[in-house]
């Protein structure tokens, strides 16, 4: 995922705009989150999940900021760079 794309991502998580989150993924999406040993698969398995998070979880930020400045909401968000695509 390009870095303007996460930035869109991490922005739209932490206000819980689970619409934008939606948008910036593809319909194959596989969504890790190192609670869960296994991922969730597909836009719509994804987005239900988030319904889920979002449902109580905090609305304010509480992750350091990473280093593009976007403020994390949970330490488990994270991204990893691939060499031959730059974020």
């Amino acid at each position: 995922m390009p870095l303007p794309y996460m930035r869109r991502f991490y922005t739209a998580y932490n206000a819980g705009d689970i619409e934008t989150i939606a948008s910036v993924m593809a319909e194959d999406v596989v969504y890790h989150d190192m609670i869960y040993e296994e991922p969730f698969r597909g836009r719509d398995e994804v987005v239900a999940y988030m319904k889920k998070v979002f449902g109580v979880a905090s609305p304010r930020p509480s992750g350091p900021p990473d280093n593009s400045g976007v403020r994390l909401r949970t330490p488990s968000l994270s991204y990893t760079c691939i060499a031959d695509h730059p974020c």
